[in-house]
């Protein structure tokens, strides 16, 4: 990506993005960004649901507007243009989002503004446009929100954080279909600053307990397995989700409450400590990115992958992979294993693989990053109005009223 700063320089950027209040990735990720640009002397605006589990993250110049239940009406025209006369917030130069659904909601704002606002639609979870894999859970009206994005989102005004995304939307949906890649920018600092002091056979997990984080429940298996063969080995598992009460049940039931613990969410600004004595990071996303900055030798988990499956650490995958199974070259190792080969490694071997981890992560850094982040907004285009399209949105609503379900899909592809 070229870093020349193009004409258009924008002053206000707005932030929309619908959270169940976990401290995940892209809340993460909208903290980094968002002290990025007020730095840089923007003014940045958010729409969300709450931030009541990731307000540490947010700078508080940040001007955020919490919507709880009333974030729903940001999906249908009337409602959002009385949503957005509430905010009182100015007219956006740039409206950036953070998913599919909401992508749908940017054009909706976008449309009300004219060309004087453009739209940069960013997609950072795996399988959106293969919903065969598993990756899209069920939610009403995503069939319309998928034809807009394909229909009315120009290429050039779509990022996706892995280079496996750009090929699952052409290969589902044409090579017409473009998305640019733009890998998570990561404060690399933060990280590289922590004083090391591993502590033999303390594997740490950093991250949503929830779909997509499957490995957060064979990982009780592998922590058992690895005992039973001799190894005094803990997990450390810190973030919380749908999935705890699952994992607690697990745990109880395999006598592991001495060796795994679930601490819950943490304070992000705790990260670094958590992974200053850390041996083995087992995760995906940012975390694993953070870790491999902060010189933690890891295996990388596979999002949806019940069966522990895995490439090996992050230097095994190509530059912007992060969970997502990489076509054509199916994982061919598994977790288990990879963690007995670290745990098996000499000193000086380990200290040559945390290296490697820490070298492998280096072109994520924020700065870099951000630079080409404002050369794609400066390259974005406006979305195409469609008003019929987001009218029918009413009728989607109308149908569920009475049960009637319009965009499941096929069950051949379930």
């Amino acid at each position: 990506m070229n870093n020349t700063r193009l004409a258009f320089r924008p002053q206000k950027y707005l932030l929309i993005y619908y959270t169940n209040d976990v401290l995940g990735g892209i809340e993460t990720l909208i903290g980094r960004m968002t002290a990025f640009l007020i730095a840089e002397g923007h003014e940045v605006y958010l729409l969300t649901t709450s931030t009541r589990s990731w307000a540490q993250v947010l700078s508080p110049s940040v001007k955020c507007r919490e919507l709880g239940s009333r974030f729903r009406d940001l999906f249908y025209p009337i409602r959002c243009d009385k949503i957005w006369q509430m905010t009182g917030f100015p007219r956006p130069d740039v409206i950036k989002t953070f998913d599919l659904p909401t992508s749908w909601c940017g054009c909706l704002l976008a449309s009300r503004f004219g060309s004087a606002t453009r739209l940069v639609a960013g997609i950072y979870n795996p399988y959106v446009f293969d919903h065969s894999k598993g990756g899209q859970h069920f939610m009403n009206g995503w069939k319309l929100y998928l034809r807009n994005y394909l229909k009315n989102i120009p290429n050039e005004s779509r990022l996706a954080c892995d280079p496996a995304i750009q090929m699952e939307l052409k290969m589902m949906h044409g090579p017409e279909q473009l998305i640019e890649f733009w890998p998570l920018p990561i404060e690399s600092e933060r990280f590289r600053k922590i004083i090391r002091k591993p502590v033999w056979g303390r594997i740490v997990s950093v991250g949503r307990l929830a779909p997509m984080k499957e490995y957060n429940v064979y990982m009780i298996d592998v922590v058992k397995s690895l005992r039973s063969s001799g190894l005094d080995v803990h997990w450390d598992v810190y973030g919380d989700g749908a999935y705890r009460e699952t994992l607690e049940r697990l745990i109880q039931r395999e006598d592991l409450s001495r060796h795994i613990k679930l601490h819950g969410e943490i304070d992000y600004n705790r990260f670094p400590e958590i992974l200053s004595t850390a041996y083995v990071f087992v995760g995906m996303g940012t975390s694993i990115l953070e870790a491999s900055f902060g010189s933690v030798p890891n295996v990388l988990a596979l999002a949806y992958d019940t069966a522990g499956n895995t490439y090996g650490p992050i230097y095994e995958v190509p530059f912007g992979g992060i969970g997502q199974t990489i076509d054509g070259r199916p994982p061919d190792r598994k977790v288990e294993n990879e963690i007995r080969r670290i745990l098996g490694l000499t000193r000086e071997d380990y200290g040559v693989e945390a290296a490697r981890v820490s070298r492998s992560v280096e072109r994520y850094d924020l700065r870099d990053r951000m630079a080409d982040f404002e050369c794609f907004v400066a390259n974005a285009r406006p979305p195409k109005r469609s008003t019929l399209l987001y009218f029918m949105n009413y009728a989607y609503a109308f149908a569920r009223a009475f049960g009637v379900h319009l965009d499941r899909w096929p069950s051949t592809a379930s």
